[in-house]
């Protein structure tokens, strides 16, 4: 009885180690999912800040894009308003050289 009893003994002890190694293993395991959880959100956030800084940047681009196409449309009207007025002012001189000869 008792070589029965101290293997049973023994027995429990050895189911009771593996139970806790399986627990141990177990808490890592959800642990680890838990963190792994962490950096996909981490992961997430910081191409979310990435995204939000192209957007940024890109609405500053068109900004810019816009008034340099703005002042480029200004120069070249100003441009060809001053053509035009150079144009009428040596028609106005041809002009009046005519009537003086």
């Amino acid at each position: 009885i008792a070589k029965l009893l101290s293997e049973s003994n023994e027995k429990i002890a050895q189911l009771q180690r593996e139970q806790a190694l399986f627990m141990e293993i177990e808490r890592q395991r959800r642990q680890e999912n838990v963190m792994e959880k962490y950096r996909s959100e981490d992961r997430l956030n910081a191409q979310q800040r990435i995204e939000k800084q192209i957007s940024i940047e890109n609405q500053r681009l068109e900004r810019q894009y816009n008034l340099t196409e703005k002042h480029r449309r200004e120069d070249q009207l100003y441009e060809q308003t001053k053509r035009e007025q150079d144009l009428r002012f040596a028609l106005h001189q041809s002009s009046q050289q005519l009537e003086v000869e």
